[in-house]
């Protein structure tokens, strides 16, 4: 009986085990989704501010937008997320500043 009991707790353990690995990795997924998303709109965002700002007409900010857009990236320091703009030489400079200078 005993020995029974054991069993049926330990496949049960088992099956909490795999259903809780399987919904931890549907949430990493989503969170991971959530990011790239995020990290898309800061991006767009920035260029966009900072294209207007250096007085790059509206019909040419579509163009513009796509090709800075290739080398932009989204940095996360101590939790704060930034968009920037990678160089070979100068490495991370924020996006406004790229745009401008």
């Amino acid at each position: 009986m005993r020995r029974m009991r054991a069993g049926i707790i330990t496949s049960s353990i088992k099956r909490l085990e795999t259903t809780h690995a399987t919904e931890l990795g549907k949430k990493d997924a989503a969170i991971a989704a959530l990011n790239k998303f995020i990290d898309k709109l800061l991006i767009d965002e920035g260029l966009t501010k900072a294209l207007m700002e250096a007085g790059v007409a509206p019909k040419f900010m579509k163009a513009a937008k796509a090709m800075l857009r290739q080398n932009a990236k989204v940095e996360n320091e101590d939790g704060e997320r930034r968009a920037v703009f990678e160089t070979d030489d100068a490495g991370s400079i924020a996006l406004e500043k790229y745009v401008k200078d």
